[in-house]
């Protein structure tokens, strides 16, 4: 059986975990599959996943509109079984490509948070142009997306819809924006983030603190970033002093030069804020690790404040007690299945004197906040490992 998984950011570490999951998933649906999985930097992934193997999205795979015109004119061109034609059209390597989309079984765009406007949605729907010559099923793996208040956007989001058989949201509120925008419900369900199907490490919690940032880009006001700063560095500070924590800094977006985000940055200006006498007990792991990697150190520590999302998932699958920072819903959305929304602390309203005191309380009630949030993972893990039967229960042709 041939899988295509299209989409892909493999150098961020949480969509790694993602992709992690969804390969896990698929595996226990269908057993052996072969998978061409298209990322936006395939080379790099497949350096640091040789296991695997990564292909440029096609959208990268040409630099015009008339380009990318050509490559969804080829397509069609496989599909009226015309390869000479497409090859001539667009070269071998990209027609190669085509032809693991024309023979594939199964088209699944991995899970994440791709479809939000404040990115360039073009790259993504570009992809229905070319599935539109291919008969393969769509199915999109656990998302968050939305809110579409551009009529293009929701017209092709509709147009998404029509195309994929099944839509699987990591929330209701995602749920709410596809329907808002004409996807049938018939075709939509909420499911849990693929990464809670990956298996808990064996560590035992030997750590103190450790801490997940990152920079925002997309802060509404100019002050964010230093208020963001100020308020780590003030929680660390305390952390330090009043509760003789260690901490170490370590995000699932570092490590990877190609890769525009490095988390290890802004955690340096945050040890660069902190005051002299306090900075012997920090550490920032710059290191890039895999998603595996991740699990087990993230499971060797008491507590994790995280705002990487994703560092936050794999802290609860190690079995970590949380405190989340969100930047976007995804978040909020994700501890109210602990009954834990206000828990979360809103990145671009930081505070960092309330927001120290937030850690030093959570740091206090570590053990208990750690009993509700592993009984709500071990609801979302045992969904999570259903999330095969939504791929078994499509009609493929195989």
């Amino acid at each position: 059986m041939n899988v295509i998984i299209a989409q892909t950011v493999a150098l961020n570490g949480g969509d790694a975990a993602i992709l992690f999951g969804l390969l896990a998933s698929l595996k226990n649906a269908f057993g052996d599959v072969h998978v061409t999985i298209f990322d936006s930097q395939p080379a790099v992934a497949n350096r640091l996943f040789p296991e695997f193997d990564f292909r440029k999205l096609l959208w990268h795979q040409a630099r015009t509109r008339p380009g990318r015109a050509a490559i969804v004119k080829a397509a069609e061109f496989l599909a009226a079984g015309r390869p000479g034609l497409a090859r001539a059209l667009v070269g071998k390597a990209t027609a190669a490509d085509l032809q693991a989309y024309a023979d594939a079984d199964l088209v699944v765009w991995t899970g994440g948070t791709y479809l939000v406007e404040h990115y360039h949605l073009e790259p993504r729907f570009f992809e229905l142009d070319v599935l539109r010559a291919f008969k393969a099923p769509l199915v999109l793996f656990t998302q968050s997306a939305g809110p579409f208040d551009d009529p293009i956007n929701q017209r092709r989001v509709e147009e998404l819809g029509q195309r994929a058989q099944f839509v699987m949201t990591r929330d209701a509120k995602t749920l709410g924006h596809f329907r808002a925008s004409g996807v049938p419900a018939d075709r939509l369900a909420v499911a849990p983030d693929g990464a809670f199907a990956l298996s808990p490490p064996t560590t035992d919690a030997v750590g103190d603190v450790l801490i997940s940032v990152r920079h925002w880009p997309h802060a509404s006001t100019g002050d964010v970033e230093a208020r963001y700063i100020a308020a780590h560095a003030r929680a660390v500070e305390r952390l330090c002093t009043e509760r003789d924590a260690q901490v170490t800094f370590l995000s699932t977006c570092q490590g990877v030069p190609e890769y525009w985000a490095n988390d290890s940055d802004t955690a340096h200006r945050i040890v660069a804020a902190l005051p002299e006498s306090v900075r012997h007990h920090v550490v920032v792991d710059a290191n890039y690790h895999r998603p595996d990697e991740l699990l087990e150190i993230y499971g060797g520590a008491n507590v994790v404040i995280a705002t990487r999302m994703h560092a936050a998932i794999l802290s609860l699958v190690a079995g970590t007690t949380v405190l989340p920072v969100a930047y976007e819903f995804k978040t909020h959305e994700l501890f109210a299945n602990f009954g834990q929304a206000d828990l979360v602390q809103e990145l671009e309203q930081i505070d960092p004197e309330r927001f120290a005191q937030w850690a030093i309380d959570g740091y206090d009630t570590r053990e208990a906040l750690r009993a509700v949030q592993q009984a709500g993972t071990e609801t979302l893990r045992q969904a999570a490992a259903q999330l095969s039967d939504r791929f078994t229960a499509l009609e493929l042709d195989v």
